[in-house]
């Protein structure tokens, strides 16, 4: 994937996780949203991987792995 795509997707998967900071806020957990996960850059398959703390609550989890899943650019040949 091209630096193009992966910033497009960065950018779609940021707006992605802003919407997901309130829901995360209303749990009233310990740590910052913001502390909870890291964007990896995949140099070999040039993806994203998501990094997440395993504290951070399993619904929470699945909504960043489905965000990511469903920002990722289509590749076109």
């Amino acid at each position: 994937m091209d630096g193009l795509k992966m910033e497009k997707w960065r950018t779609s998967f940021e707006m992605g996780v802003s919407g997901l900071k309130a829901s995360y806020d209303s749990l009233l957990l310990h740590k910052r949203f913001e502390e909870t996960f890291i964007l990896k850059t995949d140099e070999t398959s040039h993806t994203f991987n998501l990094e997440l703390d395993p504290e951070l609550p399993a619904e929470v989890q699945d909504r960043l792995e489905k965000l990511l899943i469903e920002t990722e650019p289509e590749d076109s040949i």
